[in-house]
């Protein structure tokens, strides 16, 4: 596993900077329209442990209740929803 690992370390290093880069340009984005700081609107947009992104935002000024709540909400829609679209949608395997 670990071989398997190294070998495919390039795309795991992309497929990380580009959740940071899409989870600070939704960040951005939920700012704007909310009206919220940008600390705030990034720590609840970046994906990562609700706890550790709690804790970041706690120490970087944001709005720690907002950012627990998005995080949350994130992974109760995450469970709900892809196993529900897993299901109905016939994918086998």
């Amino acid at each position: 596993m670990a071989r398997e690992v190294a070998s495919l370390w390039h795309i795991l290093a992309v497929a990380a900077i580009l959740a940071i880069g899409i989870g600070a340009l939704c960040g951005w984005i939920l700012s704007r329209l909310s009206g919220t700081d940008r600390s705030t609107a990034f720590f609840a947009s970046i994906p990562g442990g609700a706890t550790e992104m709690a804790v970041l935002a706690e120490r970087y000024g944001a709005r720690v209740d907002h950012v627990a709540f998005a995080q949350s909400l994130r992974i109760l829609l995450v469970v709900v929803i892809i196993p529900f679209a897993l299901t109905y949608s016939g994918v086998q395997g």
